[in-house]
């Protein structure tokens, strides 16, 4: 996804070595993988450049559409949707639109929010008549738009907050029954549209900018050009980058009555705020590394001591040798059999040990690894310590190999380079349930109590994990926020509120 992203220039994007990791990733049964394999061998993408031959030509119908079964077999909802849409046009099939709206009911049925947004638009744009030409049916497209919108899918919740919206102008609820509260049906509509701008809709940031701007009904007639002018902005980044999610967006953008906080105007700065964040690991370099290059202890930065597999058993090293063995005159100091890093302990000693093995074994705690070439003798460096003499510490010193340096492998965040996420070191230790108040303002991440539910790992705030989607700025005394309208099908009792970071109102991060 970093390979192909839209904050890359067109031709940057490597779609053939993306299309390749997808590819990978699908043999491993990542069905998002999949989607975007066959979403993108449909189509066809990229294009060549003196940056390098970075287009992809549409693939054979016949391999996109096995593709596809292969993800219907897996019983991922989207493949029966994608499958729907071919048999809608007449893609790698035989056309027939009655199949597509089957195989659309079947993925709506396994949980699809995209077949769910597909069926209800067309039953909520349609008549209620059935002896009209287009029998819509509005109730049923408003629990499927519901159902949708509960999965944090920007496009349903767009078309839900949109359908209050112009019912409520009409003095109608959405079934076109006439209407007994319109104010709140406009404040729910207001609420749903500002989610789909938090999942990432361009469709609803552009619609509040205009209410906010114009002092639509929506907004109970308040002209505010400060709201419009960020929905506006939120709107353009999502224009040049649709992967953009916005969980935080009430750090930077909350809703009336609350006054906005104060913006520089650049517009990086209110998407960055507005991002999800995720611990992210950074590379750290060696304590060792702050040695200077010619003492034994140093280590490369960046690197860290690995004993290679075929070394594991690399005999333990008296420290002190046979004398009698050595040439006439040497010191009787233990040889490195290899070159590398070796580390010096205390031989095991009596119980009741002296205070000059005492003073030792706090010596050698201290002692980091020493480096030396093969053949070398290995003594300790004077200088770090007041170490006793020499040849009589030997004799109560072993050697075991410590390993070579080699360069230190750092998971990548790939959203984080793509820029869809914000980073930070580490998540704080304070947690909170969804039944009380926040005891701090901050962004707070659901997490799973239950070990073995499905959705545990994308939970969690391990680097790959999901749960940033679901994350939300709440200010200190607030309720938290309820789970189903952050787009995650759980119940409040199921999860626990963790704060990811203390901050407060505005874009200081």
């Amino acid at each position: 996804m970093a390979l192909t992203s839209p904050a890359l220039w067109p031709n940057e994007r490597n779609w053939p070595r993306a299309m390749q990791l997808w590819q990978q990733a699908t043999e491993m049964g990542h069905w998002k993988a999949a989607m975007m394999w066959v979403q993108t061998a449909q189509n066809g993408a990229g294009l060549n450049s003196v940056k390098g031959q970075f287009a992809v030509p549409r693939q054979d119908s016949e391999e996109v559409v096995k593709q596809v079964e292969q993800m219907m077999r897996q019983g991922v909802a989207d493949g029966f949707y994608l499958m729907g849409r071919f048999h809608d046009t007449g893609y790698g099939v035989k056309r027939n639109v009655d199949r597509a709206w089957a195989l659309w009911e079947l993925a709506a049925d396994l949980g699809s929010a995209r077949a769910q947004t597909q069926i209800a638009k067309v039953l909520n744009a349609a008549s209620d008549d059935p002896k009209g030409a287009w029998w819509g049916n509005k109730k049923i497209a408003l629990k499927m738009l519901e159902c949708s919108y509960a999965q944090g899918y920007g496009a349903a919740a767009y078309e839900l907050g949109s359908t209050l919206n112009r019912a409520a102008s009409h003095g109608r609820n959405p079934d076109l029954t006439p209407i007994s509260d319109a104010n709140s049906q406009f404040t729910r509509a207001l609420r749903i549209l500002h989610d789909a701008v938090k999942f990432g809709s361009e469709d609803a940031a552009g619609s509040l900018l205009t209410a906010f701007d114009d002092g639509s009904p929506l907004v109970k007639g308040m002209v505010d050009k400060a709201r419009a002018e960020r929905y506006g902005a939120i709107g353009d980044a999502l224009f040049n980058n649709p992967d953009l999610r916005f969980p935080n967006l009430d750090k930077v953008l909350p809703l009336t009555p609350a006054k906005l906080p104060k913006w520089d105007g650049k517009p990086d700065t209110l998407i960055n705020a507005a991002k999800g964040v995720r611990v992210t690991p950074q590379q750290q370099d060696s304590s060792a590394s702050q040695c200077p290059t010619t003492h034994r202890a140093y280590v490369p930065p960046s690197a860290m001591l690995e004993v290679p597999n075929h070394l594991a058993r690399m005999p333990v090293l008296p420290g002190f040798t046979n004398v009698l063995a050595e040439r006439p005159g040497s010191t009787g100091l233990a040889r490195a059999q290899i070159a590398g890093y070796w580390q010096a302990k205390l031989v095991p000693v009596t119980p009741n040990e002296s205070s000059f093995v005492a003073s030792l074994r706090r010596d050698l705690s201290n002692l980091p690894p020493l480096r030396f070439e093969e053949g070398e003798r290995m003594q300790l460096t004077r200088g770090n310590s007041n170490l006793p003499h020499e040849d009589q510490t030997h004799y109560l010193v072993e050697w075991h190999f410590a390993g070579r340096p080699v360069p230190m492998q750092t998971p990548q965040d790939w959203l984080a380079k793509a820029g869809t996420v914000r980073t930070i070191e580490a998540a704080t230790d304070l947690y909170c349930t969804g039944e009380k108040h926040c005891p701090a303002t901050g962004i707070w991440q659901p997490q799973l109590l239950d070990a073995q539910h499905p959705l545990h790992a994308q939970t969690g705030i391990a680097m790959f994990s999901e749960a940033w989607k679901w994350q939300a700025f709440v200010q200190a005394g607030q309720s938290m926020p309820s789970l189903q309208q952050l787009g995650l099908p759980l119940e409040d009792p199921q999860v626990h509120w963790r704060l990811m970071q203390a901050t407060e109102l505005g874009f200081a991060v």
